[in-house]
C-alpha cells in the first residue's frame, strides 16, 4: 500500500535536515500532481560529491513509495543541489 508520494519525502527531507546537519536548507515545491523539485543551499563545506549521494538516496526513498515510472535529476549550481522527479 502506497503511504507517501514523493513530494511528500522531500517536504519531509525539508523538516528532518536540521536533525542532523548543522548548515543548509531546503526549499521545496510542488510542481503538479506528479513533478516536485527542491533545492538544498547553504551547506558548508559544500561538496558535489556528497550532492550525488543525496540524490541517489532521495531517488530511493522516492522508490519505496511505490511511484511508477519514476525520473530524478539532478543538478548542482552555485553551491546548491536542485532534485527534480517525476513519476506517473
Amino acid at each position: 500500500m502506497r503511504m507517501a508520494s514523493p513530494s511528500y519525502i522531500l517536504e519531509r527531507s525539508r523538516d528532518y535536515w536540521g536533525r542532523f546537519y548543522d548548515t543548509g536548507a531546503w526549499h521545496v515545491e510542488r510542481l503538479g500532481g506528479n513533478h516536485t523539485r527542491g533545492e538544498l543551499r547553504g551547506v558548508d563545506p559544500f561538496d558535489p560529491l556528497f550532492a550525488r549521494y543525496l540524490h541517489a538516496y532521495i531517488y530511493r526513498m522516492f522508490e519505496l513509495t511505490g511511484a511508477k515510472d519514476l525520473q530524478t535529476r539532478y543538478e548542482v549550481r552555485d553551491e546548491a543541489m536542485i532534485m527534480h522527479g517525476e513519476w506517473s
